[in-house]
C-alpha cells in the first residue's frame, strides 16, 4: 500500500490540477498546480466542503453532489470564486472511488481554469455566459475530444443531431475554447427568419432604405459577429434563395448592407447545426451542394440521449440542483424514479429531460412513475376517415403536455399536427399549400423539418 504522504508528493510534481474530496465532500487534498491555478493556499481550500461552497455561492454547481448521486465519472463546467473574490471558469472532471459499494473518495481533475473577473458579484454576472457543460457517457466524451481538437482552428464546423441533443451548448463550448472567446458568439435560428427579411436581418441596411427602417440604418447579424463566432442553427431550414447569398459571404468574407454600394469585410468563426441529414437534403435538391461542401469541413455528430445513457442521471441531478435553487425547493430524486429515467427512451432528448425535471421540482414531490409527465402521442385515428374532398379545417387539440414547455415549441408541435392532418387528406402538396395559403417550397421545407410523409 502506497504511503499517503508519498502519493501527495508525487501528485505535487504534476502539471495537472488535481484535488481529492472524501465521502462527505470535504477537500482533503489539492496539489500545487491546482492551488496555483485558483490562486489559493492549502489553508483556504483544505477542510472546505463542496456542498457548503455551493450554498455559500462560492460555486454555481456542486460537482461532488452529482458524482455522489450517480456514482459515475462526470465532467462539468463550473464557476469558482476563490478566497480573494476572483472568479474562475473551470472544467472539472470528477471520478468516484467506490469501496464495498459505498463512495469513499472523489478524485477531481481541473481540465481548464480561466480567470474571469475580480469582483464579488462576478458569479452572477457570468453564469449565463458560461453555462455548465455536463457529460459522463463515453460517447459524449468522444464528442468533446473532437470538439477540443478543432476548437482553436478557424475551420467551419457542422454539428448534427436530433432536436434537443444540445447542439447549441456544444457550439458555445467550441466558441469558449477558441481564440474568439473574448468576442461574442451570435446565434441565429435560420428557421425563424422570414425569407423576405433575410437580407435586411442578416446583412443590415442603410438609413432611408425602406419605409419603417431605423433612421440610422441597422447592422446585420453577420456583421455583428465580426471578430467572434457566428452560429447558424437549423441551417437546413434556410431557403434556397438565401443559401446562395450565404455561400458568397462564406467564400468572400464580405457583406453588403441593403441600400449600400460598398462591401464590408467580416471575419468570424462559422459553426452551423442541422437536425436533418444535409446529404439527403442535397439529394432532394433542397440544399445547395456547393454550400454543403463549404460547411462540411468538420462534422461532429451529437448522439441522442438514448444512445448515451450515462448522461441521463448526471443531467437530471444537475437540473434538480438548478430548479431547486430557482424555486426554493429541496427535491431529491428517489432510486425508483432514477430507474424510470434510465428506462425512458427520451425522444425529446435533453430538452425533454430538462422540462420533466422542472415539472417534478415545481410539484415538490417525486412520483413513483413518469406516466403523469408524459404528453400523449398524436391519435392518428382522428384522420383515418379524411377523404380527398374534406376541407382542411383542423381543430386544435388542447395542450396536455407541460405548460412549462416554451411557447415556440408548443407552436411547432401544433404546426406539426396540422401538417399531419393535411397530409392524410390525400391531396397533393400543391393543393395543401394553396389551402394553407403558404408557398409549396415552404410546405416542402416544413415536411422535411418534421420528418413527415404521405400515407400510402
Amino acid at each position: 500500500m502506497i504511503d499517503r504522504a508519498l502519493l501527495y508528493k508525487v501528485l505535487d510534481t504534476l502539471d495537472e490540477c488535481i484535488f481529492i474530496v472524501d465521502e462527505s465532500g470535504t477537500f482533503i487534498y489539492a496539489n500545487k498546480a491546482h492551488l496555483a491555478a485558483l490562486e489559493e493556499t492549502p489553508d483556504t481550500i483544505i477542510g472546505n466542503n463542496a456542498l457548503d461552497m455551493q450554498r455559500n455561492k462560492q460555486t454555481n454547481i456542486s460537482v461532488f453532489e452529482i458524482v455522489r448521486e450517480t456514482a459515475s465519472p462526470v465532467m462539468i463546467r463550473q464557476l469558482y470564486v476563490n478566497s480573494s473574490g476572483d472568479t474562475f471558469d473551470t472544467l472539472i472532471r470528477q471520478t468516484p472511488i467506490i469501496e464495498n459499494g459505498k463512495l469513499k473518495y472523489s478524485i477531481g481533475v481541473c481540465k481548464q481554469c480561466i480567470k474571469l473577473y475580480t469582483d464579488n458579484d462576478s458569479l452572477h454576472r457570468t453564469a449565463t455566459r458560461y453555462p455548465s457543460f455536463i457529460y459522463a457517457d463515453p460517447r459524449m466524451r468522444e464528442v468533446v475530444v473532437q470538439a477540443n481538437r478543432i476548437a482553436n482552428l478557424d475551420v467551419n464546423v457542422l454539428l448534427t443531431g436530433e432536436t434537443g441533443v444540445g447542439k447549441d451548448v456544444l457550439a458555445e463550448y467550441i466558441h469558449e475554447q477558441s481564440r474568439h472567446r473574448a468576442e461574442r458568439m451570435v446565434k441565429i435560428n435560420c428557421a425563424a427568419i422570414a425569407e423576405n427579411l433575410f437580407d435586411s436581418e442578416m446583412f443590415g441596411y442603410e438609413k432611408g432604405t425602406f419605409t419603417g427602417a431605423l433612421s440610422g440604418g441597422k447592422m446585420g447579424l453577420i456583421e455583428s459577429a465580426n471578430g467572434g463566432s457566428l452560429f447558424l442553427d437549423e441551417i437546413n431550414s434556410l431557403p434556397l434563395s438565401a443559401q446562395g447569398k450565404l455561400l458568397y459571404v462564406i467564400e468572400n468574407k464580405v457583406i453588403r448592407r441593403v441600400g449600400s454600394s460598398k462591401d464590408t469585410t467580416v471575419h468570424f468563426r462559422l459553426i452551423t447545426a442541422s437536425n436533418q441529414c444535409l446529404e439527403e437534403c442535397v439529394r432532394r435538391q433542397e440544399f445547395r451542394q456547393d454550400l454543403f461542401y463549404r460547411l462540411n469541413i468538420i462534422t461532429i455528430r451529437i448522439p441522442p440521449l438514448r444512445e448515451r445513457p450515462g448522461d441521463i442521471l448526471p443531467l437530471a441531478e444537475y437540473y434538480v440542483q438548478k430548479y431547486n435553487r430557482r424555486y426554493g425547493r429541496k427535491v431529491v430524486l428517489t432510486a425508483n424514479f432514477r430507474k424510470e429515467l434510465k428506462k425512458h427512451t427520451w425522444p425529446g432528448n435533453v430538452r425533454e429531460l430538462k422540462h420533466l425535471i422542472e415539472r417534478v421540482v415545481i410539484d415538490g414531490e417525486v412520483p413513483e412513475k413518469m406516466d403523469q409527465y408524459q404528453a400523449p402521442s398524436i391519435d392518428m385515428s382522428v384522420v383515418d376517415g379524411i377523404s380527398e374532398k374534406t376541407p382542411l379545417k383542423y381543430a386544435p387539440q388542447p395542450i396536455t403536455g407541460t405548460l412549462l414547455t416554451p411557447l415556440s415549441e408548443q407552436l411547432e408541435e401544433c404546426e406539426k399536427q396540422i401538417l399531419i392532418y393535411a397530409l392524410h387528406s390525400g391531396k397533393s402538396n400543391r393543393e395543401i399549400a394553396m389551402e394553407l395559403k403558404i408557398d409549396p417550397a415552404t410546405l416542402s421545407r416544413k415536411i422535411t423539418k418534421y420528418k413527415l410523409r404521405f400515407r400510402n
